[in-house]
């Protein structure tokens, strides 16, 4: 887990949050956070269909992340 966060951090791709998944799992996403790693949210949305955006918050919330932490054209190197 520590090479690819640490990889996204390096390039600065984003760990995306998937709606409607438990992906990544709470322990990579601690470990990101801690490595310095940025968020992005995502559906996955192939259809239509309105997704659950709930993880979302659960996530904002217990990372407690805040507008730094997620990704942005400006976190390019």
């Amino acid at each position: 887990m520590r090479a690819l966060i640490a990889k996204a951090v390096e390039k600065g791709i984003a760990i995306e949050i998937q709606s409607g998944s438990t992906f990544p799992r709470p322990k990579f996403l601690r470990l990101a956070k801690e490595m310095g790693a940025k968020f992005s949210f995502g559906t996955n949305n192939f259809d239509p269909t309105p997704k659950d955006l709930s993880r979302w918050l659960e996530v904002i919330t217990w990372l407690d992340l805040k507008g730094e932490d997620i990704w942005s054209p400006k976190c390019l190197k």
